[in-house]
């Protein structure tokens, strides 16, 4: 009999929740972001991955050790890394992507004081030679086009890229989201991650959000950054990351950085908004 009763208030509380999803789903939405992706749609994965790019970055790294401030040792070498990006828009066969700024580097000149067994060493390095180009699978092969940087903030770490010639075919080309609102985001949330880890194949993967770091700079490198249970892997910056409402995908960040602990840090997609200003994110996906 006590054996009866417990199965009867399992099965009761189960046919509660599944009728509180069912009123839900078909009576409208609760206006928050899933914590699971149970609405999901078969094809979504495969449509958000079919929006994200890889970025490869040519260059040249100059290399010099000073010995009391005289250069000692010059080394020249090639510079050759990748990232991912996000497509914005499509213009007359001009693509509009996001990504981070650090993916698109800048030519610039660091020095740095280093410390070999006690004996003080000035490096300095210089980037120069910098070239951006996108990747696009197109059937069997693919395509490149050279980028150029319309816009970016270092702070932030974003960055608006184009193309600087159109592609020959962009017709059957889509964008599998919308625009949505990262300040809303609470832990728990369910996330789709994607991107190019170390420059291979275009790959999605998921996680939660487990936090935000706050506005001061203590362990990491930037301010402000919503932490994802998920693994960064050196190649997925600037790859876009998802949140579902009822299942439908909105745009809520880019991938930034590595945090260990498998956990990696994206940038909130309003920070971005608030830099530009303005709305043309949302313009660019009409």
């Amino acid at each position: 009999m006590i054996f009866k009763t417990k199965l009867l208030s399992t099965l009761t509380a189960s046919a509660i929740s599944l009728a509180s999803m069912f009123n839900l789903y078909t009576n409208g939405s609760d206006k928050q972001y899933d914590n699971n992706s149970i609405y999901t749609t078969d094809d979504l994965p495969q449509k958000l991955s079919e929006n994200a790019y890889k970025i490869r970055v040519r260059g040249k790294i100059k290399s010099t050790v000073f010995d009391k401030d005289k250069p000692k040792e010059v080394k020249f070498n090639p510079l050759l890394s990748s990232g991912s990006a996000l497509l914005m828009g499509i213009d007359n066969g001009y693509l509009t992507l996001l990504t981070n700024s650090h993916v698109v580097m800048e030519a610039e000149t660091r020095t740095q004081n280093l410390d070999f067994f006690g004996v003080g060493v000035k490096l300095q390095t210089e980037l120069s030679n910098l070239t951006y180009q996108l990747q696009v699978p197109y059937k069997e092969h693919i395509i490149t086009r050279d980028l150029e940087v319309l816009t970016r903030d270092k702070d932030i770490d974003y960055a608006l890229v184009r193309t600087k010639s159109p592609l020959f075919k962009t017709d059957d080309m889509r964008i599998n989201y919308s625009i949505g609102n990262s300040k809303e985001l609470k832990r728990g949330d369910f996330l789709y991650v994607t991107g190019y880890p170390r420059g291979l194949s275009n790959q999605l993967g998921h996680g939660i959000v487990k936090g935000r770091t706050g506005k001061e700079k203590k362990s990491f490198p930037f301010t402000d950054i919503i932490l994802v249970d998920y693994t960064g892997i050196p190649g997925n910056s600037g790859g876009g990351v998802f949140a579902l409402r009822d299942g439908a995908p909105e745009l809520v960040g880019i991938v930034q950085l590595d945090v260990g602990a498998d956990s990696m840090g994206m940038v909130g997609l309003d920070r971005i908004k608030q830099d530009l200003k303005s709305d043309n994110l949302e313009r660019l996906l009409k």
